[in-house]
Order: C-alpha cells, then sequence, then structure tokens
C-alpha cells in the first residue's frame, strides 16, 4: 500500500504500534510465566503474540491513512473547472 508523500511524513502511528504490540507481547510473556516455567514457549508465544498484534494493527493503521488521504483529490482537481448546475 503506497501512500503519499505527505501522509508518510510522521512516524506517530507506527510508534504507536510498536508500543502496543510490545505491550500485548510483554503481557502475554507475564501471563504466561504464571502457567509456563520454560523460557523456550514463553518467548515464541509472545513473539507470535507481538507479530500478530503489530501486523493487524500495521494494516488498520495503513489503510486508515490511504483511507483519509485527501492529498490524491486535491492534485486532481488542480486543473478542473467546477460547474454549479442550474436551479430550477
Amino acid at each position: 500500500m503506497k501512500l503519499c508523500s505527505k501522509c508518510n511524513n510522521s512516524p506517530l502511528p507506527f510508534i504507536v504500534v510498536g508500543m502496543i504490540a510490545t505491550i500485548s507481547a510483554f503481557l502475554t510473556w507475564l501471563t504466561l510465566g504464571l502457567s509456563i516455567p520454560e523460557v523456550g514457549p514463553r518467548a515464541g508465544a509472545s513473539a507470535l503474540a507481538f507479530a500478530v498484534v503489530g501486523g493487524l494493527l500495521l494494516t488498520y493503521i495503513l489503510s486508515c491513512l490511504k483511507r483519509h488521504c485527501h492529498h490524491q483529490d486535491d492534485h486532481a482537481h488542480d486543473g478542473a473547472i467546477h460547474r454549479v448546475p442550474a436551479q430550477p
């Protein structure tokens, strides 16, 4: 999904996605620590939680940025003449 250069300037949405995915992975690590004492399965489940949450949120953020981008509309209508329909 390609974003225009004006919408792709701010890293804030991607930082928020990373923070939320990290928090969910950390909570998964803590929760599984109560039931699985081994480090390997806990680390794998935490990495899976990070990947799933991060991937879904990244897809959602990119689709929202693409949907709410009005910069392409500005370029498409630069040379257009807008006519008002006649009133009956």
